[in-house]
């Protein structure tokens, strides 16, 4: 077991609680402040070559910009941290939520709105020179938000690994990925257009028979929808299609 692992690690002013998920790029991890006593989030990346040089700077100007973006939608962070042991620490206020994939099984009537929710949420990262660039079932989640159930995109910090050279970023998109990143292209938004067209065709297979669903996964990232707005508006149109 090493240090993230055990409950009680200490990283800065926070105590660890426990890990809540790690892939081969970041872990996660359940902390408490010992200052405010409020339960947090903590996403540090893994030893390697994102805890250093290049990949680790790209990561921490990502992180800072990110921080300033509207929150509507967004799981963004409240701050971004540095420690010796730890040279980046990105931390986030603890949400509860489920997979939008669980909540349409629960839900369905609100599939539209859901979905449009995170089209208007990654239009708003875009506006702001951020692309997510990892966007599959798990970047989505649906929480309690003011006492309405909300989808947020989530699952931040792949891109501008990514952009950066960094493979194992690559492998964590998997068949979300975009075939031009796949060969090694810097993540735009064209390819979060992508994504975002493979998970919805994951929860409704008949999407992938549509043209929408073509456009939006054209092997040639110019040919996609520009913006999320356009894709948000294509999918109204083949939802309400479906019925």
């Amino acid at each position: 077991m090493d240090a993230l692992s055990a409950k009680g690690t200490e990283i800065g002013s926070y105590q660890a609680e426990s890990l809540i998920k790690e892939d081969a790029v970041f872990r996660w991890v359940r902390v408490r402040d010992r200052t405010d006593l409020d339960n947090y989030v903590l996403q540090i990346p893994q030893p390697g070559p994102q805890s250093e040089g290049d990949q680790l700077k790209a990561l921490r100007q990502y992180f800072n910009k990110l921080q300033m973006v509207q929150r509507k939608g967004l799981i963004t962070p409240q701050r971004v941290l540095r420690y010796p042991d730890y040279p980046l620490v990105v931390v986030y206020p603890e949400a509860q939520g489920q997979s939008v994939g669980e909540a349409l099984r629960q839900e369905a009537e609100h599939s539209h709105e859901w979905w449009s929710q995170v089209c208007e949420a990654l239009h708003r990262l875009h506006m702001q020179d951020l692309v997510h660039g990892c966007i599959s079932p798990e970047s989505f989640i649906v929480m309690d938000v003011r006492g309405q159930k909300r989808a947020m995109v989530t699952d931040f910090g792949y891109g501008p690994l990514m952009a950066k050279g960094c493979e194992e970023a690559r492998v964590r998109v998997g068949d979300y990925l975009a075939p031009e990143v796949a060969a090694g292209a810097e993540p735009t938004t064209a390819a979060d257009v992508y994504g975002y067209a493979k998970t919805l065709a994951s929860w409704l297979l008949e999407l992938e028979q549509t043209p929408w669903y073509e456009r939006a996964t054209s092997q040639d990232p110019n040919e996609r929808f520009r913006t999320m707005r356009e894709v948000s508006e294509g999918l109204k149109q083949e939802l309400q299609r479906f019925g």
